[in-house]
């Protein structure tokens, strides 16, 4: 009973060792096994990374030019000659023979009161001053020959001075009351009728000179500091479909008090008459003119919150530089820094671009 319990005590001791051993042995073997899969695991790609594809873009190559400086704004067309006459007399219109659209010469009637009044009152100081001339002129002949005194020499030549001052008055007046036209032009109203009465001051008739135009526009004070008179200008109607040359013709020296804009009158010529008063005009004015500067199109330049950049393609990447704006002609923008000439602007393709991104330049 004894030999047998020692036998089984040295059994189990086997046993238990056995079993260390080879728990031992497949520990290694583990161990092993994930070193071999983490070296596989280095060596192998990862599919989960995508290849970066490269973006077809456009460029075009900076080079320096010249760009001209202008400033534009809104304006509306009007008359050089625009002319309301009006009534100097007071009386019935007895004579009203243009329009509205009527074409009218330099120093035509349009309008006339009535002045038979007028018209009696001079036929008696041109008898008047008739009768003073004959008697002035028997007198001066007897005057050589001492038959008429020297008091009434003086007291005829003193009524011949009043008579003519009477006829000169008076033709004045009659003068006035015909309405002549100072300029040509066209009617563009008529304030009257016929028969009518009216005042000295009134209205009768509105007479425009479209043959040339000026152009009102407004521009704020950092604008108007480079306009000088005598600048050129671009004028361009919608309604025509056209643009036409014109000059600076006045800049007015004082700021409207509300909007603290400056008016600038720009005149264009109007020789067959297309431009009508009251067209709305967009008017772009030369300010300066820039030499050897970097201009690009205004649609390459990318706006940031606080800075504004471009992309150039440099050995097939993209490339972001910032970049500071100066002068503005038309869609084009000067570069002041951030490119240089011989740089290869990126202007098609350039708005979902990242720095460095590999780009693919297409024609």
């Amino acid at each position: 009973m004894h030999c047998d319990k020692r036998y089984s005590t040295v059994v189990e001791a086997a046993v238990l060792a056995a079993l260390v051993a080879g728990l031992g042995a497949a520990g290694a073997g583990c161990a092993q096994g994930e070193a071999n899969a983490a070296t596989s695991l280095k060596t192998m790609p990862n599919p989960a990374l995508p290849v970066a594809k490269a973006i077809n873009v456009q460029v075009a190559e900076l080079a320096p030019s010249n760009v001209s400086v202008v400033v534009s704004a809104n304006g509306v067309a009007r008359a050089v000659s625009d002319i309301v006459y009006s009534a100097e007399l007071a009386g019935k219109i007895e004579y009203l023979p243009v329009e509205i659209g009527d074409r009218v010469r330099k120093g035509q009637v349009l309008a006339r009161v009535d002045f038979r009044s007028l018209r009696a009152q001079a036929s008696q100081v041109e008898a008047s001053y008739g009768l003073s001339k004959t008697t002035l002129e028997r007198l001066a002949s007897l005057e050589a020959d001492e038959l008429v005194s020297p008091q009434q020499m003086d007291e005829v030549r003193s009524q011949m001075a009043s008579a003519e001052s009477q006829r000169a008055l008076i033709r004045s007046e009659l003068a006035k009351a015909a309405v002549r036209a100072d300029k040509a032009g066209v009617v563009a109203d008529v304030f009257a009728e016929r028969s009518e009465f009216v005042g000295p001051g009134t209205p009768i008739v509105q007479v425009v000179d479209l043959r040339a135009m000026i152009i009102e526009t407004h521009l704020a004070e950092t604008q108007v500091a480079g306009v000088t008179k005598g600048a050129t200008a671009e004028v361009e109607f919608d309604a025509l479909g056209e643009t036409v040359p014109g000059v600076v013709e006045a800049v007015v020296p004082t700021a409207d008090r509300e909007s603290r804009t400056f008016t600038v009158r720009v005149k264009v010529e109007n020789a067959e008459e297309r431009i009508l008063v009251g067209m709305s005009a967009r008017v772009r004015i030369a300010v300066r003119a820039l030499e050897n500067v970097i201009a690009v199109p205004q649609s390459a330049v990318l706006e940031g919150k606080d800075s504004r950049s471009v992309f150039v393609a440099v050995n097939g990447k993209a490339l972001k530089r910032a970049v500071t704006l100066g002068a503005i002609d038309g869609d084009r923008v000067v570069l002041q820094d951030g490119v240089k000439p011989g740089d290869r602007l990126i202007v098609v393709g350039h708005r979902d671009l990242t720095d460095g991104q590999a780009i693919t330049v297409v024609q």
